[in-house]
Order: structure tokens, then sequence, then C-alpha cells
């Protein structure tokens, strides 16, 4: 493998990044000084909570941030290629006991609001996990609005509304520092259940049951099919039909500690009961044969390994297992994902972030054989979050993606790029 553009062209690629980004920050940054200079005790990245005493006395919290990337698809997938996105996201708590509403109460809203250039996977690299966990069309929209509440003594918290499935289900908290998509919600899941999440959530009511600090148990209904996101793009599908069917997931969670290092393992079910079309057979009038029903099992374990002077700083790693059964109607049966990921490893960058992570998708046999695709797509990803300011991070990433798509056709690819963040 001809590894001269990192040479070659990371430089210009990371000036172009840079470029773009501070354009963007200038004109955002008087909103984030005025932010700054309204905080009290503020906290170091990548807090991204705005403090505002007299919101806060009646139970506001604010929430805002802003992702830039720059991306270029240096060889191989459907083309090269450059192509910047961004997002901003904009949330706010309401804590109805400090609203002088009643007890245990909590009302969340979030909306969206993304802008780029051409979709760096689905119209360069070419592959199916997704590059960037940013990547959607342009939109700007409610992406989540619900309503919580703690009973049996904060044991029980039940939530309605529209919600984001993987905010609580199949989430990654050791794999959060990779931009890769697979590495927040595995691509089993994610290309299997519908699940309603990034970019669009859906309506639906989850319980979680915390008999003991130890364990969790989760269990939800949602919306079993949350649109199409080039369609939807102001507020998300409200409206319920036989075809879509339920989305239905249990999660249990153990947390363990060992040398006093903290680590979880989460294991999960899941089912859709909606219609699915073939991917293969068709029937007399050339129409995809359907069938109800999909499901599968998840395995998420993250594990604190090793620990520095201050307690966020050390060695973290992290293990996916997913698994969807049915032939057909699903492109891939299994994926494996697993990374590590190290805060404060170079001396005096205490808040920095360095990590290495693969995730690979193996293709079902019978679409294998079918349609001519390779075994699997794997992704490997390096990357490094730099904290530059309290409100400032630089992330340079590097992906290689092996069989983009699981597609003969097109060569492995090698996409280099980095995301810029700011919180105001």
């Amino acid at each position: 493998m001809n590894f001269s553009f990192i040479i070659i062209e990371m430089p210009y690629i990371m000036f172009k990044f840079l470029s773009i980004n501070l354009l963007l920050i200038f004109g955002i940054a008087p909103i984030s000084l005025q932010a700054q200079e309204q905080k009290e005790g503020h906290e170091e990245y990548p807090s991204a909570v705005v403090r505002h005493p007299r919101l806060e006395r009646i139970g506001i919290f604010l929430q805002a941030g802003y992702k830039g990337e720059f991306w270029a698809n240096t060889r191989g997938g459907i083309k090269r290629g450059q192509t910047h996105l961004h997002e901003i996201d904009i949330s706010a708590n309401v804590d109805t006991q400090k609203a002088g509403l009643w007890s245990n109460g909590k009302f969340f809203v979030q909306a969206l609001s993304h802008q780029g250039g051409a979709l760096l996977s689905e119209e360069l690299a070419g592959d199916c996990q997704i590059v960037s966990n940013i990547e959607t069309p342009h939109s700007t929209r409610i992406h989540q609005l619900w309503y919580e509440h703690g009973l049996l003594n904060k044991k029980l918290f039940l939530l309605l509304g529209i919600h984001d499935f993987n905010d609580d289900f199949a989430m990654n908290e050791q794999g959060s520092l990779f931009i890769n998509s697979a590495f927040g919600l595995s691509s089993d899941v994610a290309m299997a259940a519908r699940p309603c999440t990034f970019p669009l959530a859906a309506p639906g009511v989850r319980a979680r049951f915390v008999p003991h600090s130890s364990w969790e148990f989760l269990g939800g209904i949602y919306n079993g099919d949350p649109g199409d996101p080039s369609e939807e793009k102001h507020f998300p599908k409200l409206d319920f039909d036989s075809r879509a069917g339920a989305l239905i997931a249990v999660e249990s969670r153990y947390h363990y500690s060992k040398d006093s290092l903290p680590g979880m393992v989460q294991f999960g079910f899941w089912k859709n009961t909606g219609t699915f079309e073939d991917l293969i057979h068709a029937d007399a009038f050339g129409n995809p044969v359907e069938y109800k029903g999909n499901h599968g099992w998840y395995l998420v374990a993250g594990k604190k390994i090793t620990a520095e002077t201050q307690q966020d700083q050390g060695l973290g790693a992290f293990l996916q297992l997913g698994w969807t059964p049915k032939e057909y109607i699903n492109a891939f049966k299994r994926y494996i994902g697993a990374g590590i990921q190290y805060t404060g490893l170079i001396p005096h960058r205490d808040r920095d972030e360095a990590g290495i992570a693969v995730a690979r998708a193996e293709v079902h046999d019978s679409v294998r054989i079918a349609a001519g695709r390779d075994r699997a797509e794997t992704t490997l990803e390096i990357s490094y979050r730099a904290v530059l300011l309290p409100a400032l991070a630089l992330q340079p990433d590097l992906q290689f993606i092996l069989n983009p798509g699981a597609n003969p056709e097109r060569s492995n690819a090698i996409v280099a790029g980095g995301r810029l963040e700011l919180v105001f």
C-alpha cells in the first residue's frame, strides 16, 4: 500500500480543513465569548453545558455545540474527492422540580442542523459503515422531544416522546472518541433494525429500571421505520403504519469495578415487527419478496484498563459484537468492533485523546453468492483529539476501508481529514 499521500496530501487537507473551520469560528466566536462570560465555575471541554445561573435556578440547562469536518477520499472507493460537513446541535433540559412544577421530572428538546458538500460515504468512499457520524442530507430539524419521570425512589425511569434509540440502547461510551458511525452504533443494528437514531429519531416509550448500583435493565418500543432523512427535513416522522411495524428492544447492563477501574457490559436483543424486502428474490411481477419481522442480538463491553494520577486519564478499551441471523433481508450477518483509547498520552496534554479502532461487518453467504459481494467490509480508524481551549478541540482522523460496501468493483479506500469542535 502506498502511503505517500500522508506526506504529500495530508498537509494540504489539514490546511484546507483549518481554513474552512476557522472562518466559521470567527463568525461564531462572539457568541462563544458571550457564553463564556456568563459561565460560573466553567468546566473543561468536552462539557458542552452553557452555564447560565439565572436559568439554572429555575431548572433550565442549555447546551450548544458546533462540529465542522473536512475530508478527502484520497484513493479507492467510488471516486476520489473532497467534501466538508457541518453540524450545529442545540438542546435544553428542564428540571421540573427546580422549575416549580413537580418532582422527579425532566423535559428535553434537541435541534440539529446539517450542511456541507458531497456525502462522504454515499458519494465518495462507498462504504456501508459510514465514515462520519454527522453525515446526512442537508436539514434543520427537531431531533428529540421527550419527557422522563422517575418513580420508586428513582429506581424506575419512564420516558415518552421523540427519542434517539442509541442514546440508551447499544451505546458505546468507550468508543466516543471515534468518528466512524460503527463505533457509536454497531453496523448490524444500524442497518438491520431500522433504529430511530441519528439522523432521525422517532416516537417511542422507554423504561429504565435500576434495582442496584451494579445493574440496569432497559426496554423500549419505537416506530419501526423513522422515515427518509432526505424527506423528513424539519420534524421526525410521527405516523405509524402496519408496514413500518414497531421496534422493540431490551437491554441489561452490568457495571463493575476491578482495582478501582470501572467497566460495563451490555447485552441486548431487538425485534422489528415491520415488513422487510428480500435483497435477492422477486415475485412473478418482479417485485421483491417481502417478509414480516427481523431481529438480532448485540453485546457491548467497555473497560478502563489503566489510570494515571487523575481519574479520567489512562487507557480504555471496548468490544462490540452483533448478530442478525435472518438471511435474504439482511446484507450483514455478523459485526465485530474493538478499539483502545488513551486520555493524556502526551505529557502536559492531559485532556487529549488518542485511539485506534477496527470495525468489521460480515456479509450473509446467500447475499454474497447471489450478488457477487466480498465477504466483509472492514474499517480501521486512527484518531487524535487535541483540546486547544476549554471550548475548542481539533481532531485529525485517518480511516482505511477494506472492501468498501463489500463491492469487489471498488478498491480499498483511504479517507483522511478531521473534525473541529466548538462549544458555545
